[in-house]
């Protein structure tokens, strides 16, 4: 199994659990995890597959 589909899977419930969360405690410990994914990104110890992931992150952080 190729890592990067790990990766995709795990921005999509992320960004999903966020979305979908009213608490905001809640929300904020979502926000919390894909930050530090995000940052894993950008320091290149994880690889998105393509701009699809860029457009994620964009979306899912506003950016």
């Amino acid at each position: 199994m190729d890592g990067s589909f790990i990766v995709d899977d795990l921005l999509i419930v992320l960004r999903q659990l966020y979305l979908s969360e009213n608490d905001i405690e809640i929300k904020n410990v979502w926000l919390h995890y894909g930050m530090k994914l995000k940052k894993n990104i950008e320091a290149g110890k994880i690889f998105p597959l393509d701009e699809v992931d860029d457009k994620f992150m964009s979306e899912f952080f506003n950016t």
